[in-house]
């Protein structure tokens, strides 16, 4: 069976120039990385709208999994301890670095766009999905709750977006 021929003259690689070659995408993502995060720290004292979002939602998810959670704001009181959602709660960090990840690869428009939405409504659902453990983790196991949310749930988060960087890239240049 064949298969599909490589992009861009037959070959896998990216084609020469600056922004094509790997300090150019390195360049490229540091100066993208560097637009969003002042970006962030600009709009910061504005997010609270992403973070009340986000807080809803994750009391909307560990109540259908059964585990007691009174909203006020973007506090989730649970039966022994409160969960505060700031800023690094809402994923926005890791939904930044996608972002710049993305951007900064030499590919169409088109293509980064699809990653994009993707890439964040996939970071959107995982960060919830991180949320949601750390209220069952608070809930069943409350000594454990600090190593597993700032240690594991947060390497998870580095290694989700990763992941989903490079399964973009691995789908990108199949369908370019």
């Amino acid at each position: 069976m064949a298969g599909r021929a490589p992009a861009q003259g037959g070959s896998n690689q990216l084609p020469t120039g600056f922004g094509r070659t790997l300090v150019g995408v390195c360049a490229r993502f540091v100066i993208y990385a560097l637009a969003i995060a002042a970006a962030i720290l600009l709009a910061a004292p504005r997010t609270d709208w992403f973070q009340l979002a986000t807080a809803r939602m994750a009391a909307v998810l560990i109540a259908a999994a059964g585990i007691p959670v009174r909203l006020e704001g973007t506090l989730l009181y649970l039966r022994n301890r409160t969960l505060a959602v700031d800023l690094a709660c809402t994923g926005a960090l890791m939904i930044a670095l996608f972002a710049a990840l993305v951007l900064a690869y030499p590919l169409p428009r088109k293509t980064r766009l699809a990653g994009l939405v993707g890439g964040v409504a996939a970071l959107l659902a995982v960060n919830q999905a991180r949320i949601l453990g750390a209220a069952y983790v608070a809930a069943a196991y409350p000594r454990g709750f600090g190593f597993f949310h700032d240690y594991l749930f947060n390497v998870g988060m580095v290694v989700a977006t990763v992941a989903l960087w490079i399964g973009w890239l691995e789908w990108a240049r199949r369908h370019a």
